[in-house]
């Protein structure tokens, strides 16, 4: 998140004041976001929840972590995951993962159950979903319950927590050789399938199951980032080409003007060079085309680390099928970033969107649009990004 902040610092002065006021605020952000991860382990790291990336750090400071009593606190967490809106949300990006896919049938299952209070079957379903998810995902062919601790260590995201999935591990995979009739409220795999927890049908234990699912997919989406190479420390030569850069940069700022336009007909998509740019990414959209469509956006970091892959930009934009589209209009407020109205049809259903782009050179620097050598990119990898209505015709 950091580096994020400091990619997006490089661009404050072509953003707009809100755009920078926030930026601002991230770091303050960040440090809430620590705080409240280390809250939330303090009141129920205890009963074995763990704390995964699509939690509300808002709803869980005003609705979970106030709670006068441990108790109270885990029912507001159960709270969270019978929320049916909310659950379709958080589990549409699961999905992303061909081995979660494969699954897809049985998480709506789950979905269905708890929703209906079938909290027993949810537990069952879900149980078997992560193990088979472990087992797929990596060369390691061994499921979730035959992990140890270490091997679910987590690298970049919350889940990592020294009180998270590798803590959480020991009572998942706890031995249970007698049989126990009272109440339960832990999620034990080896007691449950093995028969000798027999009342675990309640919310508590269920939505342990959910809050499990979403930490492994996060530990699995850490090792995608670990696996990637890491970016080399710049030399001083490339320290001071940089600083020659910075400065051509500041003098070609007092040149450029401030542009915006309309597309008066469908054939006017030359009329910019990013409305030009913006039908050059929805027709390797439209034709399905992963290898360039990757090259469209610009790069997270340096180094080809921070280029996207046409494995991630497939997995994001395959369940929607654009299937035509009309640029409407084209706005350039600040040197280096532009927006560009567009019309899509995706799935059979239109929505307006907003292509955002930064112009950049080859090595991700900004340039000042017309005035310096460079190209259009876009800022996002998701459709999702582009029209919030979009993920209802999704398709996986």
């Amino acid at each position: 998140m950091k580096k994020q902040v400091n990619g997006l610092k490089a661009l404050r002065l072509f953003l707009e004041k809100e755009d920078r006021q926030r930026i601002s605020e991230l770091s303050a952000q960040m440090d809430l976001l620590a705080d409240t991860v280390d809250r939330f382990y303090e009141v129920l790291g205890s009963r074995h929840w763990i704390f995964h990336d699509r939690l509300s750090i808002t709803r869980l400071k005003d609705q979970v972590l106030d709670e006068p009593t441990i108790d109270e606190a885990e029912i507001a967490m159960c709270r969270i995951y019978e929320d049916a809106e909310l659950m379709r949300i958080m589990i549409l990006p699961l999905m992303r993962f061909p081995e979660m896919r494969a699954r897809e049938t049985l998480v709506n299952h789950a979905l269905r159950d708890f929703t209906e209070k079938r909290y027993y079957a949810t537990v069952l379903t879900l149980l078997t979903v992560m193990d088979g998810f472990v087992n797929d995902v990596q060369d390691v062919r061994r499921g979730l319950h035959a992990r140890d601790a270490t091997e679910l260590q987590a690298w970049d995201t919350a889940v990592g927590h020294h009180m998270g999935l590798t803590a959480t591990q020991a009572s998942f995979r706890k031995s249970y050789s007698r049989r126990i009739d009272e109440e339960f409220f832990d999620l034990a795999r080896n007691g449950i399938l093995h028969g000798n927890i027999t009342n675990y049908d309640n919310v508590i234990v269920a939505s342990k199951a959910w809050n499990r699912l979403f930490a492994v997919v996060d530990w699995a989406s850490s090792l995608e980032k670990a696996a990637k190479p890491k970016d080399k420390e710049p030399t001083w030569g490339e320290v001071v080409e940089r600083i020659r850069s910075n400065a051509e940069f500041k003098s070609k700022l007092d040149e450029w003007e401030a542009s915006s336009g309309t597309l008066k007909t469908t054939d006017a998509c030359d009329t910019h060079t990013s409305t030009r740019a913006a039908v050059d990414f929805l027709e390797l959209w439209a034709k399905s085309n992963w290898g360039h469509l990757s090259t469209r956006f610009m790069r997270l970091g340096k180094g080809s680390s921070g280029n996207a892959t046409p494995k991630e930009i497939k997995s994001a934009f395959s369940p929607y099928v654009l299937e035509s589209f009309v640029v409407r209009s084209y706005e350039v407020q600040a040197p280096a970033v532009a927006e560009v109205s567009v019309d899509i049809v995706v799935n059979g259903e239109m929505f307006p969107a907003v292509l955002r782009m930064t112009y950049t050179n080859e090595d991700g620097d900004t340039r000042v649009e017309g005035k310096q050598e460079g190209s259009w990119k876009m800022v996002f990898r998701s459709p999702e990004v582009y029209s919030r209505d979009i993920v209802k015709v999704a398709k996986y």
